[in-house]
């Protein structure tokens, strides 16, 4: 897959009912076309998964409107040489910070500072979009996550311990993923069966089949492009749509279309 891609050549072939290699290329092209139509239409950098950093105007009070969502988890925030990393917890809650609707518009509350005044004051680092936590898996030479991957949030044993993220050849408490998605563990994780739990970056079902519809739908009407309509028989006229989304594709898109925050 190519980066940005919100479904994979595989499930467009599928969808297609294609089975051969014959088109591959092409429908890749469509894949990434199809992707960054909706990216664009939601007004998103990207869907799966991702430790972002920003920085943030300071304005003095206990709230910040974070730009990205839906939010996971704060890795921290950091201002005024203060650093912090813990969530608070309790009523009322102990020193830390709050997130406060994470699915939504998430905003970040702190319980016991103010956020400073000033440019670019503020910087938070956060994983943002949307993810499948913990699936379960055991250690084998490949491991494919269950649904669609887009990038990679981490490995953990059954127990909790996490494991260490290389470029190949891992050793014990270590993995190493490809582009596409296959995980790959050391053999004594292999050999003991060890208990795994994956997180990964995904994208919604519904997001990823306006995707496979727009690219389809796009790979259908290559030998009709620019044609409006069609009379067959003298009699019966076919009306071609010539809107990139329909309105079916854009209301199944509305609900993940990001908010600026004021």
């Amino acid at each position: 897959m190519a980066q940005g891609d919100l479904t994979s050549l595989a499930n467009l072939k599928s969808w297609l009912g294609a089975t051969t290699t014959n088109n591959d290329v092409v429908l890749g092209r469509l894949v990434s076309a199809a992707s960054a139509s909706v990216l664009r239409y939601i007004a998103r950098p990207f869907v799966g998964a991702t430790l972002v950093t920003e920085r943030y105007d300071g304005r003095g009070g206990d709230t910040l409107v974070l730009r990205q969502g839906p939010v996971s988890s704060i890795a921290s925030i950091a201002f005024s040489g203060s650093v912090i990393t813990t969530a608070a917890t309790g009523n009322p809650p102990t020193g830390g910070y709050i997130l406060d609707c994470p699915a939504l518009q998430a905003r970040l509350i702190l319980t016991d500072l103010y956020f400073p005044h000033g440019k670019g004051q503020i910087q938070v680092s956060y994983w943002a979009g949307w993810q499948v936590a913990g699936e379960a898996h055991t250690a084998a030479a490949s491991v494919t996550p269950s649904q669609l991957w887009l990038t990679d949030v981490g490995v953990t044993y059954a127990t909790g311990a996490a494991l260490t993220a290389v470029a190949a050849n891992p050793a014990v408490g270590q993995y190493a993923v490809s582009a596409a998605g296959a995980y790959t563990f050391s053999a004594v994780d292999i050999a003991a069966n060890a208990a795994l739990l994956i997180s990964y970056g995904t994208a919604p079902y519904d997001m990823e089949q306006v995707v496979l519809e727009l690219a389809g739908e796009t790979y259908s009407r290559m030998d009709r492009i620019g044609l409006g309509s069609k009379t067959l028989a003298g009699q019966e006229i076919i009306t071609f749509s010539q809107l990139p989304l329909n309105n079916a594709a854009k209301g199944a898109l509305d609900r993940f279309r990001r908010v600026a925050p004021v």
